[in-house]
C-alpha cells in the first residue's frame, strides 16, 4: 500500500500546482470571459510556469521563484483592480466546482493506475531516459539542462520543455524526481479532462462532458483483437498496431503505459490549443480588443512551447490554426449576407476582401475591432509570440533526426483505418446520412482514386466534401481538419533516422484522434440535443431528459474511475494489487547493492560525471545515470546517434573503447575518467558481466579511493590533483 511519505508528497504536488492555477485564474479572469478563463487556467498555469522557470534557469536564477512571481502577479492583479476582488470565491464555487471535481476524480484514477504498476522498468530504453531527463534537470536546473546518458552533452538536440515543466513544479514542491515521474501523467490526464470538458461547454448544452470520453477509450482494433480471442495480455500491443509498421497510440493507451515521454506530456497543450481555436472559432465577433490580444498571446505561447514539448504537435496544429484563421475570417464575410457561390466568383471575392481588410489595417482605423479585417491581427500576432516566447531556446536547439520529406508509397487500406478511428467515422456517417441522401453524387469524388488503387483517399475526400457542403461550425471543422492530416499521412512523411512513415502517422494520428474525436462526438451529440429538445416538452418528457443527462454523466465518471480496474484485468501489471508509488522497488528488489549506491549518489550535492558501463552492452548498465539523473561517460550510443549523428566521426566508438581502457586497463582509469572529466567509476554487477576485472578490484584500481560499498557494488571515486 501507499506510505504515508508518499501520500504527503502528493499533497505537496497538488497544493502547489493548484496555487499555480489559481492564481492563473485570478489573472484570466481579468482578460477573458468565464467560459475560457476558468478551464484555460489549469493548463495555462503549467504553460505559465514553464516559460518562467525556464527563463529564470535561462539567466541563471533557481525555478523555485517560480511561484513567488505567479504570487506578485495575481495579487498586482487583485490589488490594482478593486472590481475583480468582487464574487471571488462565489464565482470560483459556480464557475468552477465541476472543473474541479472532474480535475481530481481523473487524477486519483491515473494516480491509482500508476500505484498498480510504479516502476520504472529498465527493458525498454524510454522509461528510464525519461526519468533521468526528469532526475537530471531537477538535479542540475540549468539551460540548457544536461544530458544524463552523454557526459559532457546538454539537450538542446531534444524537445524537452514537457521535462522541464513537471521537472521544476517538482522543484517548487519540493519533492523527488522519481514522484515527479510518478505523478506527470496523472496532472497531464486531469488537467487534459478539464480542457476537453471546456470544449464540451462551448459546442454543446447538455453533454459537454462527452468529449471527455476521448481520453479513456479503446480503439476499436481493441474490439477487434478481444473479438478475434486475442489473449488479455496482448490486446493493448495488438491496439497499435492497426496499421502495419507503426504505432497508432490512443490516450489511454499511453495512460496505461505509465512513461512520462514527450508526446505523453504534451498532451493537455494539445487540448489546450483546440480549446482556444474553439473559443476563438465560436465567439470571434463578441470579443473584444483586449480579449482577443489576450488570446492570442495564450495561443502564440501554447503553439511556441509545442516546439519544446512534442515538435510533431506544432507540425499538426501550426496548419491547423492558419486553416482555422482563415474560416473565422470566410465567416466574417458571410455574416454581412453575401455568398461566396462559384469557384471563379468565390475566388476573386476573396482576394478582393483580402486587399481590402489589409488597406484598413494599415490606415489604422480606430474601428479595427469591429472590422472583418481584425481577423489578420492573429495571423500576425500568434506566430510572432509563438517564436519570441521561447526565442533562446528556438536558437539553441541543433536538430538532427529530422532530414526531410518522403513520398509515401505504402497505402493504408480502409479497414486499417476504420481499426484506428472507426467510433468517430459511425458517429459522423449517421450525422451525414441526411446529406448523402440528398447529394448522393459527391461519393462520385471517390471514383479515381478507386480505380488506381487508392480507396482511403477517396475515402477522406468524399468525407471533406460533404463537411464543406454541410460547413455546421465548430465540430465540422474540427473532424475536416482531422482528415486532412490523416489524408496528409497518405500522401508524404518527415524523414528520420528509420526512414519510414511510421513515426509521422503515429504523431500526426494521435492529434487526429483528438480531432476526429471532439468533432464527431459533438456533432453528434448537438443532434441528439436537439432531438431532446423537440420530444420533451412535458413533464414527463423533462424528467426523461433529465435522467438521460444524469446516466450519461454518471456512466463518464464511472468509465474514468474503471480506468485501474481494466488496466488490472488486462495483466499489463506483473502484480495483482496495489504497490504504492515507489518508482525504485524493483530495484531494491532485484539488486539491493545497486539500490544502495544509487541512493547514495542521490544524497550527495553537486554536480558529478559518473562512468558506467555503456548502455548499448545492456540497458542495464546505466540504471545509475537514469535513477540519479548524474551524467554517464555514454549512457544509450544508439539513442545519442540518433538525435546528434556520427558527428565528428566515430566518436561513439571512442567513447566505447575508452570506457574498455578505464575497466580493464587499470593504470589508464584515472587518465580515461580526466578526459571526461568524470568523477566516480561505478563498478557492479553489471561492470563485472561486461568487462573481465579481477576478484580484488581495490587493488586493481590503485589511482581511485573507493568512497562507498554495498556487497557487490562499489563506488570509487577520482581524486582531482589540487591546483
Amino acid at each position: 500500500m501507499i506510505e504515508i511519505e508518499h501520500l504527503l508528497l502528493v499533497c505537496a504536488w497538488l497544493i502547489t500546482y493548484l496555487a499555480l492555477q489559481l492564481c492563473t485564474w485570478l489573472i484570466l479572469r481579468v482578460w477573458v470571459s468565464p467560459p475560457l478563463a476558468f478551464p484555460a487556467s489549469f493548463a495555462v498555469s503549467l504553460l505559465w510556469s514553464c516559460l518562467i522557470s525556464w527563463y529564470l534557469a535561462y539567466l541563471g536564477f533557481s525555478p523555485v521563484y517560480t511561484l513567488g512571481i505567479f504570487l506578485i502577479l495575481a495579487g498586482v492583479v487583485l490589488g490594482t483592480r478593486q472590481k475583480e476582488r468582487i464574487g471571488i470565491l462565489s464565482d470560483l464555487i459556480k464557475e468552477g466546482s465541476w472543473y474541479y471535481a472532474l480535475f481530481f476524480i481523473a487524477f486519483f484514477a491515473m494516480l491509482v493506475l500508476r500505484m498498480y504498476s510504479p516502476d520504472i522498468f529498465y527493458i525498454g530504453w524510454e522509461k528510464p531516459m525519461n526519468h533521468a531527463f526528469i532526475a537530471s534537470m531537477m538535479r542540475a536546473p540549468i539551460i540548457p539542462p544536461l544530458d544524463p546518458w552523454l557526459a559532457g552533452g546538454t539537450l538542446e538536440v531534444y524537445y524537452y520543455l514537457g521535462h522541464w515543466c513537471f521537472a521544476t513544479l517538482g522543484i517548487i514542491a519540493h519533492i523527488p524526481s522519481w514522484m515527479v515521474f510518478q505523478l506527470a501523467l496523472p496532472t497531464v490526464a486531469s488537467v487534459s479532462a478539464v480542457q476537453l470538458y471546456g470544449i464540451g461547454k462551448l459546442l454543446l448544452k447538455k453533454f459537454s462532458l462527452l468529449p471527455v470520453i476521448l481520453l479513456f477509450i479503446v480503439n476499436p482494433s481493441f474490439i477487434y483483437n478481444y473479438m478475434s480471442g486475442v489473449e488479455p495480455f496482448h490486446l493493448l500491443s495488438r491496439s497499435v498496431s492497426a496499421v502495419p509498421g507503426t504505432s497508432t497510440e490512443y490516450p489511454l493507451f499511453t495512460f496505461f503505459g505509465g512513461d512520462a515521454h514527450t508526446h505523453a506530456l504534451a498532451v493537455f497543450n494539445q487540448l489546450f490549443f483546440i480549446l482556444m481555436v474553439v473559443y476563438l472559432f465560436t465567439q470571434w465577433q463578441k470579443l473584444v480588443n483586449s480579449e482577443r490580444a489576450m488570446c492570442a498571446i495564450l495561443a502564440g505561447i501554447s503553439l511556441g512551447t509545442m516546439f519544446g514539448m512534442n515538435s510533431w504537435n506544432a507540425f499538426s496544429y501550426g496548419p491547423f490554426f492558419i486553416l482555422a484563421a482563415v474560416v473565422i475570417w470566410y465567416q466574417t464575410h458571410r455574416e454581412e449576407g453575401e455568398e461566396l457561390s462559384g469557384i471563379f466568383r468565390c475566388f476573386s471575392n476573396t482576394c478582393i476582401h483580402l486587399s481590402n481588410d489589409i488597406l484598413y489595417l494599415l490606415k489604422k482605423r480606430k474601428d479595427i475591432s469591429r472590422s472583418n479585417g481584425a481577423i489578420l491581427y492573429l495571423w500576425i500576432l500568434l506566430p510572432l509570440i509563438a517564436f519570441l516566447s521561447y526565442a533562446p531556446f528556438f536558437i539553441m536547439m541543433r536538430p538532427y533526426s529530422v532530414q526531410g520529406i518522403g513520398i509515401v508509397y505504402t497505402k493504408t487500406t480502409v479497414p486499417e483505418f476504420f481499426l484506428v478511428f472507426g467510433w468517430f467515422l459511425f458517429l459522423l456517417a449517421c450525422t451525414l446520412y441526411s446529406d448523402i441522401k440528398k447529394q448522393p453524387m459527391i461519393f462520385v469524388i471517390a471514383v479515381p482514386f478507386l480505380l488506381v488503387g487508392y480507396p482511403l483517399i477517396g475515402l477522406i475526400l468524399v468525407l471533406l466534401a460533404y463537411l464543406i457542403a454541410r460547413h455546421e461550425g465548430a465540430s465540422d471543422f474540427l473532424f475536416a481538419s482531422g482528415l486532412l492530416l490523416a489524408l496528409l499521412c497518405e500522401l508524404v512523411y518527415l524523414l528520420d533516422m528509420t526512414n519510414s512513415r511510421a513515426m509521422t502517422i503515429s504523431r500526426f494520428y494521435y492529434a487526429a484522434w483528438f480531432l476526429l474525436g471532439i468533432g464527431a462526438l459533438c456533432s453528434a451529440s448537438i443532434r441528439v440535443e436537439q432531438f431532446m429538445g423537440r420530444v420533451c416538452h412535458t413533464e414527463w418528457g423533462a424528467i426523461i431528459e433529465k435522467c438521460i443527462t444524469t446516466l450519461v454523466v454518471g456512466g463518464i465518471l464511472v468509465l474514468i474511475l474503471s480506468v485501474p480496474i481494466l488496466h488490472n484485468s488486462l495483466g499489463s501489471t506483473a502484480y495483482g494489487e496495489i504497490q504504492g508509488l515507489d518508482a525504485f522497488s524493483w530495484l531494491e528488489r532485484s539488486n539491493p547493492d545497486d539500490y544502495a549506491a544509487a541512493m547514495y549518489l542521490r544524497s550527495l550535492p553537486g554536480e558529478y560525471i559518473l562512468a558506467t558501463a555503456p548502455g548499448d552492452l545492456g540497458l542495464y548498465n546505466t540504471r545509475m545515470a537514469f535513477v540519479t539523473g548524474i551524467p554517464t561517460i555514454l549512457g544509450l550510443l544508439s539513442h545519442e546517434i540518433h538525435w546528434r549523428g556520427d558527428n565528428p566521426p566515430g566518436w561513439g566508438r571512442e567513447r566505447m573503447a575508452d570506457i574498455s581502457i578505464i575497466y580493464e586497463q587499470p593504470k589508464r582509469a584515472a587518465e580515461i575518467m580526466e578526459k571526461y572529466d568524470a568523477d566516480f567509476l561505478i563498478l557492479g554487477v553489471a561492470e563485472r558481466n561486461t568487462y573481465q576485472i579481477p576478484d580484488d578490484p581495490d587493488a586493481y584500481f590503485l589511482d581511485l579511493v573507493p568512497i562507498f560499498r554495498a556487497g557487490e557494488t562499489t563506488i570509487y571515486q577520482r581524486i582531482q590533483e589540487q591546483n
